[in-house]
């Protein structure tokens, strides 16, 4: 996830070499995406604006620990 705008997601997932099929419209879709995939999410690095990491965190620790 690049973006709250999915075909920016996905152009900069494509300009940075990302299978635009892992370029995901929200962190929802990703979290459920990768959790089904045997190379999954291993490490998430939160970069977005600071009024959001809680929210966005919280989702992955908590797929992390199900």
């Amino acid at each position: 996830m690049f973006s709250s705008d999915a075909e920016k997601t996905k152009r900069s997932a494509a300009a940075l070499g990302v299978d635009v099929s892992r370029a995901y419209p929200s962190v929802e879709a990703m979290i459920a995406a990768e959790a089904k995939r045997l190379d999954g999410i291993e490490v998430v690095s939160v970069v977005t604006p600071n009024h959001v990491h809680y929210v966005q965190s919280a989702a992955c620790l908590e797929a992390a620990s199900t």
